[in-house]
């Protein structure tokens, strides 16, 4: 049953074609100085860390409790990963990592009650030498500041981010 749900979920997405589309909200981008980071890097880490970013999550509560049956529920997800607004900002194979591992709803769930909001994004060479650039996220969640760090990746031809790695 789940497989045939993530099954549905993945059919679901990229049938529909999903679009971008802004959250219109402010956020301080820097980039370490002659480091080149594809125009969609910030919007992506945006779209992850904000809680219920376009009312994503809201919508998919809501769906998911007036769901009659099982079906009822996957549609409810599948409609929840289709309001992504990076979408197309990924590759296919990243979009199904992000789908599968749950994530921005691991962020939607845990910051449903105290939202956070992202108010900096930071890029900086990675100190190994590799592709890419490693990021800090500064968060207020809660009158409080948080920090995310990691890295992406992307083609360098399509400018598509292929890999974000999430520091523990």
């Amino acid at each position: 049953m789940l497989k045939k749900a993530v099954l549905l979920l993945m059919a679901a997405l990229f049938a529909l074609g999903v679009t971008a589309c802004g959250s219109g909200v402010t956020v301080n981008v820097t980039s370490q100085e002659g480091l080149e980071v594809p125009e969609g890097a910030a919007d992506f880490l945006t779209a992850i860390y904000t809680t219920d970013q376009d009312g994503r999550y809201t919508a998919y509560l809501e769906a998911e409790e007036t769901a009659d049956d099982p079906d009822g529920a996957a549609t409810a997800m599948i409609t929840y990963y289709g309001n992504l607004s990076f979408s197309d900002l990924v590759t296919e194979a990243l979009l199904s990592q992000l789908i599968t591992n749950r994530i921005p709803y691991k962020y939607d769930q845990l910051y449903a009650d105290t939202p956070a909001t992202v108010e900096a994004v930071a890029f900086e060479a990675p100190e190994d030498g590799e592709e890419g650039c490693d990021f800090v996220v500064t968060l207020t969640v809660d009158g409080e500041t948080e920090t995310r760090t990691g890295a992406i990746r992307w083609e360098e031809d399509t400018a598509l981010i292929s890999s974000f790695w999430e520091a523990g």
